[in-house]
């Protein structure tokens, strides 16, 4: 016990820490913003990896379809009587396994087991392996099938989802095929009918494989940040993406094969699969999605959850002012981007 509080008070002075810093690397950004970018690229990273430290978050290997893939877990802690004793972390497009442990942190007081997850085609598991294979790059109906493989072989029978943008698209893909999902959180949830037409998604995925600086600076402006934001988005911020969340470039083959596949698959398959269990059978459904959203559409997000909601789904929908994609209105946000997380924590919380 001794060591436990030692532990989680030099964690939390740690955090201090570098929170206290953040001034600091602000004072930076006019006089020198390559080294100010640099210094945001290492504050984030360093207080993921603090709250990857109080979460007791561990990286463990699994082998699905005879090739091994990382993942992070918090073993159980307890057993939750609100849902399922596993709650799944699933995180978006433009994310991996590591930079989505602020959510994870956010939902820390949740009891049992939890586990951030890989997508195929995607995370540091999709580089070539030494024999040359390559974990190849999915359309939505085989990473689906491939997910459900992973979950299985983690011995995990009766959980709870929480997906961020394609991460919500994806938990309802796997609630149509499995009957083991308690609960299911969408946040921002990565709808194709919310997107837009064909063409919107495919200049969606031209923004978001950014190359460099520049190109991950528009990513950030154009799809991150609300449109009413009081701020301009500063050469900074895209050096700081480009080093603390660099874009590999087999991304946008996998980005552009799951785009030409992205139809509207909820309307088509997901839901009706849903609705065919009958009522009360369906696991309920939480949908969160922000006010100024420039990728997701707030309203059609809305409109869906309203339509399921009359066929017979048990469907949610709270709105999230003050925020884009990710972003809010307050430039801070750009730093510390865990802030999203913290906004929604209170109805996830709630909601499992």
């Amino acid at each position: 016990r001794r060591t436990s509080s030692r532990t989680r008070g030099s964690t939390e002075m740690a955090t201090a820490l570098i929170d206290s810093s953040f001034p600091a690397i602000s004072s930076l950004l006019e006089a020198a913003p390559s080294v100010a970018g640099t210094a945001c690229a290492s504050y984030m990273k360093a207080a993921t990896a603090l709250m990857a430290a109080r979460l007791g978050l561990v990286e463990r290997s699994v082998t699905v379809d005879g090739l091994p893939w990382t993942y992070l877990e918090r073993p159980a802690v307890g057993v939750s009587t609100a849902g399922g004793r596993t709650t799944i972390l699933l995180h978006g497009m433009s994310m991996s396994l590591h930079e989505f442990i602020p959510c994870a942190h956010a939902l820390r007081s949740l009891p049992g087991r939890l586990l951030l997850l890989p997508y195929l085609g995607h995370d540091d598991d999709a580089r070539p392996l030494p024999d040359g294979r390559l974990k190849r790059h999915p359309d939505v109906d085989e990473g689906t099938a491939w997910m459900l493989k992973l979950i299985a072989a983690l011995g995990v029978a009766d959980y709870n989802l929480v997906g961020y943008s394609l991460g919500g698209s994806t938990a309802l893909a796997l609630a149509a095929h499995s009957h083991g999902i308690r609960r299911i959180v969408c946040l921002n949830p990565g709808f194709a009918e919310a997107v837009g037409d064909a063409e919107a998604r495919v200049r969606l995925c031209e923004v978001y494989a950014y190359t460099d600086a520049p190109s991950a600076r528009r990513f950030v402006d154009e799809c991150l940040t609300p449109a009413d934001k009081g701020y301009a988005v500063q050469g900074w911020v895209g050096e700081l993406f480009q080093r603390a969340m660099p874009m590999p470039a087999y991304l946008r083959t996998m980005y552009e094969g799951m785009m030409a596949s992205y139809d509207d698959h909820l309307t088509s398959k997901w839901v009706p699969a849903l609705l065919r269990r009958g009522p009360g059978r369906a696991p309920p459904v939480l949908c969160i999605a922000s006010e100024g959203d420039r990728v997701i559409r707030h309203d059609a997000v809305r409109r869906l959850c309203e339509e399921w909601a009359a066929a017979g789904l048990d469907v949610s929908f709270l709105s999230q002012p003050g925020y884009g994609h990710w972003f809010s209105d307050k430039g801070s946000s750009l730093v510390k981007f865990w802030s999203y997380f913290e906004a929604t924590a209170p109805a996830v919380l709630d909601f499992l």
